[in-house]
């Protein structure tokens, strides 16, 4: 069962009593949510009616598709007090002054408003079973009154089991579709009428988890893909060398894995590299399946491999080992001077048919680019390549000359990707005021999912930490997102001490992190600048500063994820919170900082003074 909102609450995330939402329609909510495994329904709450027959504006509490039943509009009432004066024909609802509108015509009025609105616009839905239902959720409704017992629910249904209970919902439009056989109406829903029903979603305010939404994006994603990729396969399978260039979230990734899964279909042998190795853990999982005839590395491991097998070969050459011995590993570039060393001293190498390469501006220096050459079938002139970058995403430099080159000199095919399928336009905005650029030309998560909260200044190390524990708490307790959800992104490197203090103390994940090296630890804190920092800035005691420290460090943070913005390339986090700015005139940091949130995104920087 699909619900929209997937969370309700009688509270907003400050803590406010919500006055539009009723006991009895969460009551309602939880329950089905309780039993949302055992129906395919799609549950919409609080649907906007426009064109009222009655009203200028009317609401449906809930509405139900059923893709086999029909659609159900159902109207929720929680009065404790609810009577009917058969003679009169005027309802009396808790406290409220009598009407002659009661629950079962509001109701009706409303299915109405909405089934001649919505289906007029959609006539391919005319011929769906639509009707309605009242829930009383704490009271017994007479029976003796005029109104039908399955035109409507109480309380004591409510305990009934949840088998139970969707049965007693379904039961209403089980029995006009057999009191009315002459309306000529469908119970069954196919894929398009439910597609278009669907929409009716774009047209309310909707909140979900935001684990359901990461879900439900992904999935989206590859549908979108499967609908519209058509002319980048078009020009895949007419133009065997393509480099497409796209900003973040425009989708590069998961085109290259489909690419890589039509390889495999075809028996293809295709070399599949990244340069970021966490982004790499993802894409492993992801090609694990296809690995008969998609072989995949981050490139560093297979460079890294190459020269390492080469020192125990027979016949190696002395002057090419001690070059080896001597090699700077943490220099990418000496490392593919080293291995297109290796390739021309060698007899034999592997061929690839087809090479895919992601991130590929961080990577396509001329050294690399030459030991390709090597490894494809017909080389980079003849053989079959996909190049993936972002022109933007180059926090530790890049090689847009070398690519540029490449393109000209083997008439590769270039294709842009402008559409953001990751964030919504409030990034596309930040991107235009921090990093002067706006890459994007359309968004497919349409309205204000990303909620950009007011950057966080700090003025020192402590006081970030203090302001990071606060926006924690409201993010968890308020917001509802679980820590799992959360991504802690430092502009520093992993060595730096509040990297090192909420590793160390808090025990927070970190991504990527190194296990063999030893950084920096609070065993000596006088020697701390992070110390330092607290006495110059907070002018407290040692105890202040030892009671403050044992405080931040009882919280329970265990599954918010750590790392640095370079470190997380290519992945993304329902929310990011940047810390550790000390300026926002890196441009091409902040972007891939920013364009890594799918809904929530902090921006804490230190103060100017």
């Amino acid at each position: 069962m699909e619900l929209y909102p997937n969370i309700l609450s009688r509270k907003d995330c400050r803590g406010n009593w919500r006055e539009d939402q009723t006991p009895g329609e969460l009551k309602f909510f939880n329950k089905l949510k309780q039993a949302k495994d055992l129906r395919d329904w799609i549950v919409f709450h609080s649907v906007d009616v426009r064109k009222h027959i009655r009203t200028t504006l009317g609401e449906l509490d809930f509405l139900i598709i059923m893709p086999n039943k029909g659609i159900l509009a159902i109207e929720i009432k929680s009065h404790y007090n609810v009577t009917f004066n058969p003679t009169t024909g005027y309802w009396k609802m808790g406290s409220s002054q009598e009407s002659k509108v009661g629950p079962f015509q509001q109701v009706e009025d409303s299915a109405n408003s909405f089934r001649k609105d919505y289906f007029d616009k959609y006539p391919v839905l005319n011929n769906i079973m639509c009707w309605h239902l009242v829930i009383f959720t704490e009271v017994e409704f007479p029976t003796s009154y005029e109104f039908k017992e399955w035109e409507y629910m109480n309380s004591s249904d409510f305990k009934l089991g949840d088998e139970e209970f969707l049965k007693k919902i379904e039961r209403t439009l089980d029995t006009v579709k057999s009191n009315n056989t002459h309306l000529n109406k469908t119970n069954l829903l196919n894929q398009n009428q439910i597609g278009l029903l669907r929409k009716i979603r774009s047209e309310i305010e909707v909140y979900k988890s935001p684990s359901d939404r990461a879900k439900e994006r992904k999935n989206d994603l590859f549908k979108i893909f499967d609908s519209a990729q058509h002319n980048f396969l078009d020009i895949i399978t007419n133009n065997k060398r393509v480099v497409i260039q796209g900003a973040a979230g425009t989708g590069k990734t998961l085109l290259a894995i489909e690419v890589a899964r039509r390889n495999f279909s075809e028996q293809k042998k295709t070399l599949f590299l990244c340069f970021n190795s966490n982004l790499g853990q993802y894409l492993k999982n992801e090609l694990e399946p296809l690995k008969e005839y998609v072989e995949f590395q981050t490139v560093w491991k297979y460079l890294m491999g190459f020269i390492n097998i080469y020192q125990e070969i027979e016949g190696a050459k002395p002057e090419l080992i001690r070059k080896i011995k001597s090699l700077n590993i943490s220099n990418f570039e000496d490392i593919c001077e080293c291995l297109n060393e290796i390739f021309l001293s060698v007899k034999s190498r592997p061929q690839y048919e087809s090479i895919i390469i992601d991130e590929a501006q961080l990577v396509l220096n001329q050294h690399f680019i030459d030991s390709l050459d090597l490894l494809l079938s017909g080389g980079l002139k003849e053989g079959g390549y996909l190049f993936f970058m972002d022109i933007h995403q180059s926090v530790k430099g890049n090689y847009l000359t070398e690519i540029k080159k490449l393109i000209k000199d083997h008439n590769c095919t270039t294709f842009p990707l402008s559409t953001n399928y990751r964030n919504t336009e409030e990034i596309g905005l930040l991107c235009k005021i921090l990093c002067n650029f706006n890459p994007y030309k359309d968004f497919k998560m349409k309205g204000s999912n990303t909620q950009l909260n007011k950057y966080v200044p700090y003025s020192s190390v402590i006081d970030q930490l203090n302001k990071l524990d606060k926006i924690l708490f409201e993010i968890i307790h308020s917001e509802g997102y679980t820590p799992e959800e959360i991504t802690i992104l430092s502009a520093k490197a992993e060595t730096y001490e509040t990297v090192n203090f909420l590793r160390d103390f808090i025990n927070i994940d970190f991504i990527g992190y190194n296990e063999n090296k030893k950084y920096f630890s609070f065993e000596n804190p006088s020697e701390s600048n992070l110390i330092k920092e607290w006495f110059l800035f907070e002018k407290s005691s040692e105890s202040d500063l030892i009671e403050n420290f044992k405080v931040i460090g009882k919280k329970n943070l265990k599954g918010i994820k750590l790392s640095t913005i370079r470190k997380f390339v290519g992945l993304e986090s329902p929310v990011i919170i940047l810390i550790d700015l000390d300026d926002l005139h890196n441009e091409s940091l902040l972007y891939t900082g920013i364009t890594r949130a799918n809904f929530r995104l902090y921006i804490m920087h230190r103060k100017i003074n």
